[in-house]
């Protein structure tokens, strides 16, 4: 596999996969970073060639789950564990992402997984709060 050089000699942890087209492809993910935040991942693959997706909003410290969203862009789940944030659920337009209101949770919003409906645009994204603990949450979206 040919990776952007920015990649080069970094450990990539892969979280999801999905092929929009023949064609085009996406791979979601993270870095882990020994000692500082894990940095969120996105790449792309357009023809023969992985590049990392541009334009995506920061925030996120990982990215979980792609799916296609059936004209020609992208779903994206992420998960912000070091934030009271739930900016996790975004949508790729082929030109720009924009953040979808996501279910409110106390706090280490994550999505878990995402699938589109074949033949429609409807799409669904499990995920809550990932904590081993009494305080676990977890919820389903669905965007129409």
């Amino acid at each position: 596999m040919h990776t952007p050089s920015s990649l080069s000699g970094a450990k990539v942890l892969f979280h999801d996969v999905v092929a929009v087209s023949a064609r085009e492809v996406w791979v979601a993910g993270s870095i882990p970073r020994p000692g500082r935040r894990q940095a969120a991942l996105l790449m792309r693959r357009d023809g023969g060639r992985w590049s990392l997706a541009g334009g995506v909003p920061a925030g996120a410290v990982s990215f979980g789950a792609v799916a296609p969203d059936g004209h020609g862009g992208v779903w994206l789940g992420a998960s912000n564990y070091a934030y009271d944030d739930h900016r996790i659920l975004l949508h790729f337009d082929g030109r720009s992402w924009t953040y979808e209101k996501a279910p409110r949770i106390d706090n280490g919003p994550a999505v878990f997984d995402m699938a589109k409906v074949p033949g429609g645009d409807q799409v669904f994204a499990a995920g809550g709060n990932p904590s081993f603990d009494e305080h676990s949450s977890g919820w389903i979206w669905m965007r129409r």
